[in-house]
């Protein structure tokens, strides 16, 4: 009988938002695979974990970060490691898997010229040069690895899951709390993501404004997520005169909140221009509500045939979608039967089961560095 595999996975960003969920996910679900999990990660989230694991303490995406995963690495060397991003060990003393979840910076101008680089010479490199096995959470990646350089064969396809608990009605007394709460009315639409132009919510806010000027009634427009004053979209609300319509949330710390805002909502709007997976609309959908959205990249794969479809930049579209969902039950009860359906297909435990084969393939022994040229 031979002893289970013992797999280091890095645990820095286990307090974050989309990563964060990833690994807390796979964290949950990979030791019911014949896997023994060995957590490396600060000291805090360790004690958290209750488990023994090794202290990593290093600062994502810098160069201390390498010397201290080698060191961690070599000084308890697992069977095989998982890097959940691209903080991955360029150096590393045992078999190496990496999840590389995206290159939306290389496809817009979400970071610097020095992050751009970095997810440029790590991501279609670095990492890819020296990981026996990379994972992605969408062939849509996975396909924009391949026109990089990156070996088919060497990629698998692992799809993110939705938490079954946004299937489950939410108690009408907790969602009328949460409103009162946070000052919302009883009929709103929600978007669930950062302030970032490529997310394409100007678009939205432009359609409402039209819809207004038609006589509409237009219902507030809840945002959650963290604030980035770089790329504030108040300004852009107040200028088309829906301001007093935008709500932003910046975080709800009970997960079971979060899933009440879902359950609540009359729409789901998401325009993103580029996403690695897309899981907010997804949420949506397990959660029973219509969703408007694009569906030029990853969301191609999760939502297609099951929302209504709008370009990120075409207003009119947005207009014309918006007026049809708002005003039409029929049309919203059809699409929230599509978008449960669409959403059980995706599970964390597929996910887990799909990761956990990928480890058993890596070799005994790591190949040497292709020497490719970033590009």
């Amino acid at each position: 009988m031979t002893r289970p595999l013992r797999v280091g996975l890095d645990v820095r960003m286990w307090h974050h938002t989309g990563i964060g969920r990833y690994i807390r996910e796979l964290w949950t679900r990979l030791p019911a695979h014949d896997l023994v999990l060995v957590p490396f990660g600060p000291a805090a989230v360790l004690k958290d974990l209750d488990r023994p694991g090794v202290v990593l303490d290093a600062p994502l995406h810098s160069l201390r970060e390498q010397g201290a995963l080698w060191q961690a690495i070599r000084t308890q060397p697992p069977d095989v490691f998982h890097a959940p991003h691209l903080t991955a060990p360029l150096a590393c003393p045992v078999p190496l898997v990496a999840t590389i979840h995206d290159l939306i910076p290389l496809h817009v101008p979400v970071l610097g010229n020095l992050g751009t680089a970095y997810v440029r010479i790590m991501g279609t490199w670095l990492v890819p040069a020296r990981a026996h096995r990379i994972l992605t959470v969408s062939a849509f990646t996975r396909d924009d690895l391949i026109a990089r350089g990156v070996p088919a064969e060497r990629i698998s396809v692992t799809h993110l899951g939705v938490d079954p608990r946004f299937g489950e009605p939410t108690p009408r007394d907790r969602a009328a709390g949460l409103r009162a709460r946070l000052g919302l009315p009883d009929r709103y639409m929600l978007h669930v993501g950062q302030w970032k132009p490529h997310k394409g919510l100007a678009t939205v806010l432009e359609a409402m404004a039209a819809l207004m000027r038609e006589g509409f009634d237009v219902p507030p427009l809840v945002q959650l997520g963290r604030p980035d004053p770089r790329h504030d979209i108040r300004p852009v609300a107040a200028a088309l005169g829906v301001g007093h319509l935008l709500h932003n949330i910046p975080g709800l710390p009970d997960e079971a909140d979060v899933r009440a805002l879902y359950h609540d909502a009359i729409a789901f709007v998401f325009p993103s221009r580029i996403e690695g997976f897309g899981l907010p609309p997804l949420e949506a959908m397990a959660a029973g509500i219509p969703v408007i959205a694009d569906t030029g990249s990853a969301t191609a794969e999760t939502l297609a045939g099951a929302c209504l479809e709008a370009r990120w930049n075409d207003v009119v579209a947005w207009q014309g979608a918006l007026r049809a969902v708002l005003a039409d039950a029929d049309l919203r009860q059809r699409l929230a039967g599509l978008g449960r359906e669409r959403a059980n297909r995706f599970t964390w435990e597929q996910t887990a089961r799909q990761t956990a084969e990928t480890y058993p393939r890596v070799p005994a022994h790591p190949e040497s560095p292709t020497g490719r040229s970033p590009s």
